[in-house]
């Protein structure tokens, strides 16, 4: 995978705060913090999209059970739990 080099500015009370709490976190410099910070955000963002997209088929199926906000938060986050994790999970249920 092709990797980008990207400039940042942070400000000095960023950085300050940063270097007081990456002991906590467990992170060793700022990169790490911030690809990890990024990661968490897109997959936040894919998240969000993805129960926009269901909450618009809601009640789209005749005759079908509806599920229950929690049950449609529960699985939206296995979805991208297991994306993210790289498996399978179209291939499990048959999806392209």
């Amino acid at each position: 995978m092709e990797s980008k080099s990207v400039h940042l500015r942070l400000t000095g009370g960023m950085v300050k705060e940063f270097n007081s709490i990456k002991d906590a976190l467990g992170f060793s410099n700022m990169q790490e913090f911030i690809k990890d910070a990024m990661r968490t955000a897109m997959l936040e963002y894919r998240r969000k999209a993805a129960m926009r997209t269901i909450k618009k088929l809601q009640g789209s199926a005749p005759k079908a059970r509806h599920i229950t906000t929690r049950e449609r938060n529960k699985l939206a986050k296995q979805f991208f739990e297991e994306k993210a994790a790289g498996r399978g999970i179209f291939k499990e249920y048959g999806l392209k």
